[in-house]
């Protein structure tokens, strides 16, 4: 069975490898995660124009864009969560959003809930793996 894979066929030689045209062999995909189908590039790049531009504090200082992974309490996250999800319910539903602290747009909202899915989910994965658990 052949399959194309962007411009490439891919003969399927076994549940356990993969031809190329080519003549190139690799083992099958079957069965492993794939980023590239579960995430929007759009999305990812978005997030981290929020991201950088969240970096830049009122003082005129710059925060590491990494500084998240040093660690916050589950509960700040959730509570930025909700909040950021109140926001967007609030635009999306074409209600102006009282809070002075409030993100620019819908668009913002969106990007710190899944900053701050991410970094629920991070804490939570850190502290599976420091546990040894999988």
């Amino acid at each position: 069975m052949s399959v194309q894979i962007g411009s490439s066929k891919v003969e399927s030689v076994s549940s356990h490898s993969q031809e190329f045209e080519t003549g190139a062999f690799r083992s099958s995909a079957s069965g492993r995660i794939d980023p590239e189908a579960s995430l929007s590039p759009l999305v990812v790049e978005r997030l981290c124009e929020y991201l950088e531009k969240c970096s830049h504090l009122e003082n005129g200082e710059q925060r590491a864009l990494d500084n998240w992974q040093q660690g916050m309490p589950p509960a700040t996250y959730i509570k930025g969560l909700l909040r950021h999800t109140l926001h967007a319910w609030q635009r999306h539903r074409g209600w102006k959003v009282l809070d002075p602290k409030a993100a620019e747009n819908i668009e913002e909202d969106l990007c710190a809930i899944l900053f701050n899915a991410q970094g629920y989910l991070h804490s939570l994965l850190e502290d599976r793996y420091a546990h040894g658990l999988s």
